[in-house]
């Protein structure tokens, strides 16, 4: 399944990547470098959880926005590298 190219990649360039769903709960980014990002639903936890070459991100739903629950920043303002 063909992703959106509206990621910003490392330099803030356009990232076009390819999007496969992983079974129940999960998907799998892949960029043309061979890079991924694996966003995750942990239903337990009520959070969305992301893996990137630049770390591991938990985000929990506070009514309006997804937030890292380490940083406090949004989920879509994150500056994930992959």
């Amino acid at each position: 399944m063909r992703c959106w190219s509206g990621l910003r990649g490392g330099r803030g360039k356009r990232a076009d990547c390819d999007c496969e769903p992983k079974g129940s709960g999960v998907l799998e980014l892949e960029f043309a470098d061979g890079s991924r990002i694996v966003v995750n639903r942990h239903s337990a936890a009520r959070q969305i959880w992301v893996a990137a070459r630049s770390g591991g991100y938990h985000f929990r739903w506070d009514g309006s926005h997804w937030v890292d629950t380490r940083e406090s920043g949004e989920l879509l303002a994150a500056r994930l590298s992959w």
